[in-house]
């Protein structure tokens, strides 16, 4: 085990070298995440709404991992800190996914096959070298798992489990209802135990609201609507036009989906 930690060690220290003589610009990237970055060290508000673009206000999502990487980066005075930020969280990642995996009593051969497979996922791999969010999101989801299915044996990691969840929320959307049911199976293994930590649960969700839920209460100030421009509530403000135009499921268009993209399916 120590010869796999130091090959996976080295292995990182690799691919950060070369992520930095290769740094690597995708569709979402340019688009938003590195202009949203630029914008704020220029004007000194990380997470202030930016207008990138007339079709989708990509100011009205959820921020939380860009404003994070603003900080790295303004402090820094160099992009490096961006191109560490999702290697480090795959780490984050596959040690979240150990621990979940080795407290549900998984044999070490299977942990370590379960993290690997994760990890290598082609999502993840792909999001090594450019700022995407679902890495992110999928980090935090972890801590928050590994951290509320050890609450049961130590209630205290219920605050940790909380900001970790205010941190996937406030990276994604799509985290919320898996950061809630991993808490709440939290809360249900430490049931009869919370008591004394009334205070440091009360200032933990303060936390979590702080770093990941003032996205979704601007949006309810300015357009009526948490989810919004995703969803539209019948008295806040319609979405925009353009994403209703990219709302087909696969079930709508089948063959038309799978057309020049078997490759990438496989």
């Amino acid at each position: 085990w120590r010869t796999v930690a130091g090959a996976a060690t080295g292995f990182c220290v690799a691919w950060i070298a070369w992520q930095l003589v290769h740094p690597s610009l995708g569709f979402d990237s340019a688009v938003y995440h590195y202009p949203e970055i630029a914008g704020w060290i220029a004007n000194g508000r990380p997470g202030s709404i930016l207008e990138l673009s007339y079709d989708i206000p990509y100011g009205n999502y959820p921020l939380t991992d860009e404003v994070a990487q603003t900080w790295g980066a303004a402090i820094a005075r160099s992009w490096v800190p961006i191109a560490l930020w999702n290697p480090t969280l795959l780490i984050v990642l596959a040690v979240a996914l150990w621990q979940l995996l080795r407290d549900l009593r998984v044999a070490r051969a299977g942990a370590a096959l379960g993290v690997g497979t994760v990890v290598t996922l082609p999502l993840l791999v792909r999001q090594l070298n450019e700022p995407q969010t679902d890495l992110p999101a999928l980090a935090w989801l972890a801590c928050v798992a590994a951290l509320a299915l050890g609450a049961g044996r130590r209630p205290g990691l219920l605050v940790p489990a909380l900001v970790a969840a205010g941190l996937a929320i406030g990276t994604k959307t799509t985290a919320a209802p898996l950061a809630l049911a991993a808490l709440a199976t939290g809360l249900l293994l430490a049931r009869g135990k919370l008591r004394p930590l009334a205070g440091p649960l009360a200032l933990a969700t303060a936390a979590a609201v702080a770093v990941g839920g003032l996205w979704y209460a601007r949006n309810v100030w300015q357009h009526g609507w948490p989810l919004w421009p995703f969803t539209e509530a019948p008295w806040g403000d319609p979405r925009p036009p353009f994403l209703a135009l990219i709302e087909t499921t696969f079930l709508d268009r089948p063959i038309a989906t799978l057309d020049g993209q078997l490759d990438d399916y496989a």
